[in-house]
């Protein structure tokens, strides 16, 4: 479950770095321990979006069952 969440927030951490050199129009490995921390924080933060995904999607269908034994109760 780990995996695509954190490849996937590492990339856009670097693109977002890389992003950010070109635009200020310095060279690409200006500062290459900033490169390293935003690879960090994405694969932080797509891990943690990644496990909230789940959890989230867990709780909806715990949600509609409970619905679904609440409606038929009513019936």
């Amino acid at each position: 479950m780990g995996l695509t969440g954190v490849v996937v927030g590492s990339v856009l951490g670097l693109t977002t770095k890389l992003g950010s050199n070109v635009l200020q129009k310095v060279p690409y490995m200006r500062h290459p321990w900033e490169h390293v921390l935003f690879v960090g924080v994405g694969a932080v933060a797509g891990n943690y979006f990644q496990k909230k995904y789940h959890q989230d999607l867990k709780e909806v269908e715990e949600l509609r069952l409970y619905l679904e034994r609440r409606a038929d109760k009513a019936e």
